[in-house]
């Protein structure tokens, strides 16, 4: 290494198009996922564990690996990597999607990546994310989501009327509302195909995608409950409307 500065906590990753891993097991998803990985810092049992001659391994002490990080690091190794385009609307191919998340505007990355996580495992293949978002591929966002990014298909949008006039009407829009003139969610039958819009944690989904959508579905709760988390309501939303789907087919 050197004497370069390989401080990662003061790096743009956004802005660079990379990603950063921590720990083994995420490092194990990056191999799997065969994107370009760029340096890999590590302690000396880990190196053991993974050496390969393909691969930019850097050996170094627990002090060493903690400089690297940006802070008090113990987990054994870091791996920089190149991470995938997320792809713009016109290039688009969710023929066989039967359900696709769309989040337009997030705050939190780990919300972020937890809503990735929890729609991989309910059977969603492709997300859309609008323009308010955190970076997918952010360390945070990574951690909570456990590199479920390197298994869905990632796309963006601009603004609502870019998502609107793409799906030009051939999925129902559903959105997630709190408004008391929602259909619940105990009594709705999605379409064939459809799109699932979660809004932000604390405003919800903005009127220009409220407006819009084909249908307002809401979750039922206790009363004096103000609302579910949004990575909870997007997995009861998704778990249901899967189950729903499956059984009018």
């Amino acid at each position: 290494m050197g004497k370069k500065n390989y401080n990662l906590k003061e790096r743009d990753l956004q802005k660079e198009g990379l990603l950063i891993t921590e720990g083994a097991l995420l490092f194990e998803r990056l191999l799997a996922s065969g994107l370009p990985i760029e340096n890999i810092w590590c302690s000396e049992a880990v190196f053991g564990k993974y050496h390969r001659e393909d691969l930019p391994f850097t050996v170094l002490s627990r002090e060493e690996l903690s400089r690297v990080a940006g802070y008090s690091f113990h987990r054994g190794v870091l791996a920089l990597a190149r991470a995938p385009e997320i792809l713009p609307l016109d290039r688009i191919d969710t023929t066989e999607d039967r359900g696709i998340l769309v989040l337009p505007r997030l705050g939190d990355p780990e919300n972020l990546g937890g809503l990735l996580r929890t729609a991989l495992g309910l059977g969603i293949q492709s997300v859309i994310l609008g323009p308010g978002n955190p970076y997918p591929f952010g360390r945070k966002a990574l951690r909570s989501a456990m590199g479920a990014q390197f298994k869905l298909n990632l796309y963006r949008f601009d603004s609502a009327e870019e998502l609107f006039e793409w799906n030009g009407g051939d999925r129902q829009i559903i959105a997630s509302a709190l408004n008391r003139d929602a259909t619940g969610l105990e009594t709705f039958s999605p379409a064939e195909k459809w799109l699932l819009l979660m809004g932000h944690e604390g405003q919800g989904l903005e009127p220009s995608y409220l407006d819009r959508a084909d249908v307002k579905v809401m979750i039922p709760q206790s009363p004096g409950v103000d609302s579910l988390n949004v990575n909870v309501a997007a997995g009861i939303l998704l778990y249901r409307l899967g189950m729903a789907s499956s059984t009018s087919t």
